[in-house]
């Protein structure tokens, strides 16, 4: 690790302690929250550095990736009572995704295949689906790069509308749950969103969203096989399809439901993903930059934003139509 990444992770570990401060001193948000704020402030009114920026990334994303691992020991199954159609509607919003995102990409002046991937980032989870399924889209560099920036752009300003929605409707911690973590494009985005509203919503909202991960891998091996067809010989990348932070957290998700862990254990656990979150969350606000829909084009963000307000819109539905317990 070059030393610009030592900095950005020390200026990082600065800010988690300062987040977590200023939740135990001011007692209003989370320490998530504050991690996020923080973050942002720092990345975005002129402490942005390519010094540093190494180092934030390797927060947000490693980092990242280790907490929602070990998350997978936060969860005890049998305690969450949700109507298996939930888990039917998120699989089914994701070929609804691709194919309504390349039907509609020409009435928005972009590539069909720029807007599949769109619809994908959207429904899966974000730039990881869009990187393991651009191989299969014959996109152009420039438009992964434009998915990319779309789902993320507007998966930042969702952090901050979905806990405000959960408010607006009264909905409760398992409805609030379903919503995040059924919506938001990104792992860390519904981690951070679910940690606004409570941890409980947190939580749920993480394992919500982490069922749809678990979508990357029909989706990657459909398209695939798709592409084959149409271009013999490609390669299917197995290591996209299964993230290594996405077994971690299935076994530690069965180990912690299939044996006799002790308390202790598993309450240590917990503490070094909560520290590891708020580092996580750090990293992520840095990089939350909003001036990039100048960049990304306001084409692309007008299709990913009625994506967006369909994915909502739909798991509003099922919120309000399912049976929690």
């Amino acid at each position: 690790m070059k030393n610009g990444a030592y900095m950005g992770l020390l200026a990082a570990v600065v800010l988690a302690i300062g987040a977590y401060l200023a939740h135990r001193t001011l007692s209003v948000l989370t320490v998530e929250v504050w991690a996020l704020g923080f973050g942002f402030v720092f990345g975005n009114l002129g402490w942005n550095s390519l010094t540093w920026l190494a180092g934030m990334q390797l927060a947000g994303k490693q980092v990242l990736n280790m907490a929602i691992a070990l998350m997978g020991v936060q969860f005890v199954l049998g305690s969450i009572q949700i109507d298996g159609y939930v888990f039917l509607i998120l699989g089914l919003m994701v070929a609804v995704q691709y194919f309504l995102g390349g039907l509609l990409a020409k009435q928005f002046g972009i590539h069909s295949s720029c807007g599949s991937m769109v619809g994908v980032g959207s429904s899966v989870c974000g730039a990881s689906a869009i990187a393991a399924v651009s191989p299969f889209m014959d996109a152009e560099n420039h438009e992964t790069g434009v998915a990319v920036g779309v789902v993320n752009v507007l998966g930042s300003i969702g952090i901050a509308l979905l806990p405000l929605m959960v408010i607006g409707l009264n909905l409760s911690d398992e409805q609030a749950g379903i919503l995040i973590g059924g919506s938001l494009q990104a792992v860390g985005q519904a981690v951070a969103s679910g940690y606004a509203v409570n941890e409980h919503v947190g939580e749920l909202a993480t394992l919500i969203k982490m069922s749809r991960v678990t979508l990357l891998i029909p989706t990657v091996l459909i398209l695939a096989v798709y592409s084959g067809y149409r271009s013999p010989g490609k390669q299917i990348p197995l290591k996209k399809t299964s993230p290594p932070f996405l077994i971690a957290f299935l076994v530690l998700l069965l180990a912690t439901n299939l044996f006799q862990i002790p308390a202790e254990v598993l309450g240590s656990l917990k503490q070094v993903d909560k520290a590891l979150l708020t580092l996580a969350m750090v990293g992520l606000g840095y990089q939350i930059e909003f001036r990039s829909l100048r960049i990304h084009g306001m084409k692309a963000v007008g299709l990913g934003a009625l994506l967006f307000l369909l994915q909502i819109g739909v798991m509003l539905i099922v919120v309000f139509t399912m049976s929690v317990f």
